[in-house]
């Protein structure tokens, strides 16, 4: 291209004009300035109905905003209206279950009056009332056996809340029994029972006189707290603070140990028991036996002792409520204030807290290796089943001399053996001391 322009070039003559280029087309400016304009129409169109299009999604937005706010309030109303029926639904099985326990007539009917009754009372006018029936029902007369010369000591322990617990420091008052002429003798730990609920060092002072008469021992009682002021673990925590603190020597020496309790006071003695085989390779302390009134070992409503209530029984009927009512006050609340209860009144509600083997101790894997046991019931006493049981388990797991088992005919009912005007009190407490007795001064 380059040598044919060079060419070209040189082809033209000196002296001659080159050939004049074609003119260019003129510019149509009105053709592209219409052009331009109708592109910026188009473009105002497209702003404006994205205008439109972003103002109804706006519009849908905000709609469905106010459905979703409908919605969640109708749903609540439902709820309420759903929470109410249910209620309602509740109170009328309730009521024609009432209805029928009253139609039913004998123990049955004075059961559910009594249920009635309390049903009205709040939780702490029921726990004033439990608690001041109780305290009426122990004025006993005085036993030819504590009138025998014996030491009576009030004590308090001091003890370090655990982090479950919170934090501080607690007293716990305990009194001692012991027989004057006894120097430093071996230690039988004592917790009262009547549902954890009631009862005191006041209470089953003539048991604890006698079991210290009986035993050649010192009784030492423990007050420890009670439901629901304090639920589990607090009482559980008081006993065996208290089993430690005698057995790191505070009495003024270290004795050769063994726990008591008769009911409730019974379960928690088993349940030291247990905690204190647990904590054998920490130094926990050495129980050697273990004397057990009609122990409650088992807190489940579908316990055997439980299932065993015999409806023309006043005393089954009106101990198996007290135990229910115990077992509600003594593990944590089941709900929150004013939530209402999604179960049915007419199953029995089995929590997990009650198969722990310290507040049901019939439900441990194993009872090996647990001290040598004095085990005394009444054959009548709903928690007869439990007991029996007990036994048998010892029996299998524990070897056949692990246990010895007194089941005393009836009629005697629950809680007897802290009643001193009956002989029956005076025959367990005379087995139980001797028990103790030859398991405690006996070889190791």
């Amino acid at each position: 291209k380059i040598l044919r322009l060079k060419t070209q070039s040189a082809s033209v003559a000196p002296g001659t004009m080159a050939p004049k280029r074609a003119p260019k087309e003129p510019v149509d400016v009105l053709a592209r300035k219409g052009y331009y304009d109708e592109m910026t129409n188009t473009f105002e169109e497209i702003n404006e109905k994205r205008d439109i299009i972003e103002k109804e999604i706006r519009a849908l937005l905000e709609e469905r905003d106010d459905l979703v706010k409908t919605i969640a309030e109708l749903q609540s109303q439902l709820d309420a209206v759903n929470l109410s029926n249910k209620a309602s639904l509740k109170a009328q099985r309730k009521t024609e279950r009432v209805l029928r326990q009253l139609e039913a007539g004998g123990a049955v009917a004075r059961a559910a009056l009594r249920k009635l009754l309390l049903s009205r009372m709040t939780l702490e006018e029921r726990v004033a009332k439990v608690r001041e029936d109780f305290r009426l029902s122990c004025n006993w007369p005085s036993s030819p056996v504590s009138s025998q010369k014996l030491k009576r000591t009030d004590l308090t322990m001091k003890r370090q809340l655990t982090s479950e617990e919170g934090e501080g420091e607690i007293t716990i008052p305990m009194r001692s029994y012991v027989a004057g002429s006894l120097e430093q003798p071996p230690v039988i730990v004592f917790f009262h029972g009547e549902s954890y609920v009631a009862g005191d060092l006041d209470t089953h002072d003539w048991i604890c006189s006698a079991l210290a008469q009986l035993s050649n021992a010192m009784v030492l009682s423990v007050a420890y707290r009670q439901p629901p002021e304090v639920r589990y673990p607090g009482p559980l925590e008081d006993a065996y603070g208290a089993l430690r603190w005698v057995a790191e020597g505070n009495l003024g020496w270290t004795p050769t140990l063994g726990v008591s309790g008769d009911a409730s006071g019974g379960g928690l003695a088993m349940a030291c028991t247990l905690r204190a085989r647990k904590e054998s390779a920490a130094g926990a302390p050495d129980i050697r036996v273990q004397v057990l009134f009609y122990p409650w070992v088992d807190v489940r409503p579908t316990s055997q002792s439980m299932q065993s209530c015999q409806e023309d029984n006043d005393l089954h009927i009106l101990m198996q409520e007290d135990l229910a009512f115990a077992s509600e006050v003594y593990g944590p609340p089941r709900q929150a204030a004013g939530e209402e209860d999604d179960d049915d009144d007419d199953e029995p509600k089995v929590e997990e807290w009650m198969k722990v083997e310290e507040v049901s101790p019939l439900l441990a894997n194993s009872l090996q290796d647990l001290p040598r046991t004095f085990l005394a019931y009444a054959a009548d006493d709903l928690l007869a089943p439990d007991c029996r049981s007990l036994a048998t388990r010892l029996r299998k797991e524990a070897g056949t001399e692990a246990v010895h088992e007194l089941e005393l005919p009836g009629p005697l009912g629950p809680g007897f053996a802290k009643d001193p005007t009956r002989a029956a009190s005076y025959a367990a407490l005379a087995a139980a001391g001797a028990f103790a007795s030859g398991v405690l001064t006996g070889p190791c």
